[in-house]
């Protein structure tokens, strides 16, 4: 996980017009496919999976953890409330 949130902070410096047009939403393809290309050679490896819609959380790995992916335009803050139970993917603690 620090690898790839490392990447796409690097990214991001970078390409900052690029994330700016990324809502939540969209932004989780960016957070997936960093994840999957970090997870080569560790216990992840195939393991993460994108569960998004109305679930939580937006991606697991391991079939254990879970990541939320939330954006802001324009700094980093809670911007998000407590997780609904019901809507927890199971198995994720």
């Amino acid at each position: 996980m620090n690898a790839a949130t490392s990447w796409l902070n690097e990214d991001a410096a970078k390409n900052s017009a690029y994330y700016l047009k990324r809502n939540g939403t969209i932004l989780e393809e960016d957070v997936i496919k960093s994840m999957i290309a970090h997870a080569e050679n560790t216990p992840f490896k195939g393991t993460i999976e994108r569960v998004s819609g109305q679930k939580f959380p937006d991606i697991v790995a391991g079939g254990y953890f879970g990541v939320e992916v939330k954006s802001s335009k324009d700094k980093w803050t809670s911007i998000s409330g407590s997780v609904n139970e019901s809507t927890r993917v199971k198995g994720i603690e």
